[in-house]
């Protein structure tokens, strides 16, 4: 089989930027963190720096492909719980570009500044984030939490 000088400078070419790409060590990406570095705490201070906020499952271990709820506690800045805040749930699955599959509700808990998710489900194991926008009397601001299945 004859192959041109042209297309055997092309393959070679594409063997060896496949060769160089591979040797790059894997990073964070645009703001996210590499596989290696993931932040999984459950204790975070909002994006802003208003609010701390504590999430925790009502469930240990946390369940795959059942609803439960998670415990919420917010404070704010000085460490007092911020009571009446108004709290939204989103998030998903980022690596599969899966959104959480139920909707789940943030109702008020036991207490100021505490808060639960109900009928909260991630629905296989792997990567998920838990976003929460916060608006209180300090202004809104949002978090996202890694959870890892």
């Amino acid at each position: 089989m004859s192959v041109s000088r042209t297309a055997l400078v092309l393959r070679l070419s594409m063997l060896g930027l496949l060769a160089a790409a591979s040797a790059v060590p894997l990073t964070a990406v645009q703001g996210q963190e590499a596989p290696g570095e993931l932040n999984q705490s459950r204790d975070r201070t909002t994006e802003e720096g208003l609010y701390r906020v504590r999430v925790s499952s009502a469930v240990s271990p946390v369940p795959v492909n059942a609803a439960h709820n998670w415990d919420v506690d917010i404070s704010d800045a000085q460490g007092r719980p911020v009571p009446g805040a108004v709290v939204r749930v989103d998030g998903g699955m980022p690596d599969n570009k899966q959104g959480l599959l139920t909707s789940a509700q943030v109702a008020a808990g036991n207490g100021p500044g505490h808060f639960i998710i109900r009928d909260l489900k991630f629905s296989m194991a792997g990567r998920w984030e838990l976003k929460l926008m916060i608006e209180a009397a300090d202004g809104v601001d949002s978090v996202t939490f890694n959870i890892v299945l």
